[in-house]
């Protein structure tokens, strides 16, 4: 009865885990270089894996072929909604705010390996070989009691394709469906009782 729970356990783990938070997963450009968010299925490069890239690059890498296919800029309610205000604690969408719970905003920071201090790309709309639209990301922290936000939604005349900047790129991950978890466990414990029957004398 005890590994039976067992099993069961495990396989209702990954249908609760769907309401978990980040979690550091490898990609194509190594270890440890994406974040899967468990709740919304995205999986986010860090900014740090694209650090000192251009559009342009980027472009190269998400195109069929490429060593990030799959991957897309995000989106603005991606970012803002799915990402940022839960992360952050918000409800709703996290356009413009401050905090002086620093605690999850400099975990955050860390996490994606950036001090958020130059402007970041997105795409409301993905129009192919087109400059993604502009965050700002601007993070001002005061002896560590206060942060602050400041983003404009708008497309810079001065960003080029080939000038640096960060990049929010996903990939959605395709999660195991339910019965397929049922699935396994009902055939872990099938074989166990087949294992048992054949010990019986």
């Amino acid at each position: 009865m005890k590994q039976f729970a067992t099993i069961l356990f495990a396989a209702l783990v990954p249908l609760s885990a769907a309401r978990a938070a980040l979690v550091d997963v490898g990609s194509p450009l190594g270890q440890s270089t994406a974040v899967l968010d468990t709740s919304t299925g995205l999986e986010w490069l860090k900014l740090s894996a694209t650090d000192g890239e251009t559009p342009d690059q980027v472009f190269a890498q998400i195109a069929p072929g490429g060593l990030l296919q799959g991957y897309r800029y995000a989106t603005v309610t991606e970012l803002t909604c799915g990402l940022f205000a839960p992360q952050l604690g918000r409800s709703g969408c996290l356009y413009t705010g401050n905090t002086t719970d620093v605690g999850p905003v400099l975990a955050f920071m860390d996490r994606f390996g950036k001090s958020f201090d130059q402007v970041g790309l997105f795409q409301p709309m993905f129009v192919e070989g087109q400059t993604p639209m502009v965050y700002g990301e601007f993070w001002h922290l005061t002896r560590f009691t206060d942060a602050q936000l400041v983003d404009f939604d708008t497309q810079l005349v001065n960003l080029r394709n080939t000038q640096p900047a960060d990049h929010w790129l996903v990939r959605q991950v395709p999660e195991p469906s339910s019965s397929m978890l049922f699935g396994i466990a009902a055939l872990a414990l099938a074989t166990r009782a087949w294992r048992t029957r054949r010990r019986m004398p």
